[in-house]
């Protein structure tokens, strides 16, 4: 739960007005990509709207009650984090099959495969989610944080 909320932290750090607004806006008033593509990122967690509809069809148990508006209810600060952990669920999946994923791209997955082979799961995690080169100390602040808040 705390890599979740601290992913979704950066995320959030990183939010454009104009952009990521735009992207929001669109689904918000129309709740499909029509206007803006699959590849457009949206909502609190900042998914990739590909990825959302992938996850709804992967996890049916999980996240089929939002099947009927996936893209507005990935928007939602209280759904968001499950799409979060079926993303990562995916991915921990893939890594214990040893297989790569159709989903990634300019992804090095052979550097998340290096970071899970070395026992850095959360590293793995937070490149497999953004692979900008500083991600996994971003994220890792924010996790340290989040933790910080938990002892107090």
């Amino acid at each position: 739960p705390d890599l979740i909320a601290a992913i979704i932290r950066r995320e959030q750090e990183c939010y454009k007005q104009g952009t990521d607004t735009g992207q929001d806006k669109y689904v918000k008033e129309h709740g499909q990509d029509d206007g803006i593509g699959p590849g457009a990122s949206i909502g609190p967690a900042q998914m990739q709207i590909r990825n959302i509809h992938r996850l709804i069809q992967d996890f049916p148990a999980q996240l089929g009650r939002y099947a009927s508006d996936p893209l507005r209810s990935a928007q939602r600060v209280d759904v968001a984090p499950y799409f979060v952990a079926g993303y990562f669920t995916d991915v921990i999946q893939h890594l214990a099959k040893n297989t790569k994923p159709d989903y990634v791209g300019r992804i090095d997955w052979a550097k998340i495969k290096r970071n899970w082979s070395e026992g850095d799961l959360n590293a793995a995690l937070i490149h497999s989610y953004n692979p900008d080169p500083g991600q996994i100390g971003y994220v890792n602040t924010h996790l340290k944080i989040i933790r910080e808040k938990h002892q107090h």
